[in-house]
């Protein structure tokens, strides 16, 4: 039995599209929590704060994570037999002694394109080292260097980003103005360690 969706969950969905269609748009969550207010209340609850913004998006890219996933393993066999295809037709080319030589040659570059792409396709070749850093931690980096202020990051993420940073333990709040080695902020202002 399918049954009908609510009106709440019908403005939830909406305001989940217009939260992730701002997100590729650049605008920051404090631009975005005014934009939900200003042109969307009807979507938006009572109660509803820029943490829940962040939280939304952040279940909203895990989503779209999955589904391109899934989507790129589904497509990955399609363009296995696409590239066999291509290099069968290349290596007649490519041992064809009837054409000219630099037709032969582009032939046998053209095939070991082919095999390359599928090697990186395939994961055959070693990987390559991809470092993934952590945009928090880059934000820490910044503040320690001094290309950034604390406001600067308030004023672009919030109070509640930087409230979640302390609270995933990213900082530590240090009581009294003393700083310890690893402590990062001292009575709620980040400090240079």
């Amino acid at each position: 039995m399918i049954r009908e969706i609510t009106k709440s969950e019908t403005r939830e969905i909406l305001r989940k599209e217009k939260i992730l269609a701002m997100r590729v748009a650049g605008l920051s969550i404090e631009k975005m929590y005014d934009k939900l207010i200003s042109e969307y209340r009807e979507l938006v609850p009572d109660n509803y704060s820029k943490n829940d913004i962040m939280e939304e998006l952040d279940e909203e890219l895990s989503k779209w994570r999955i589904r391109t996933r899934a989507s790129a393993e589904n497509v990955i066999p399609l363009e296995v037999n696409r590239l066999d295809e291509l290099f069968a037709k290349s290596f007649e080319l490519a041992n064809d002694h009837d054409i000219p030589p630099r037709d032969r040659v582009s032939a046998i570059r053209t095939c070991i394109m082919i095999m390359e792409r599928r090697a990186r396709l395939l994961g055959l070749d070693k990987p390559k080292s991809v470092e993934i850093q952590d945009y928090r931690l880059e934000i820490v980096k910044w503040l320690r260097e001094g290309r950034i202020t604390e406001d600067d990051v308030r004023k672009e993420l919030g109070d509640e980003f930087v409230k979640r940073l302390i609270g995933a333990g990213y900082y530590r709040d240090v009581e009294d103005g003393e700083s310890s080695q690893q402590s990062d902020v001292v009575n709620g202002k980040f400090v240079s360690v």
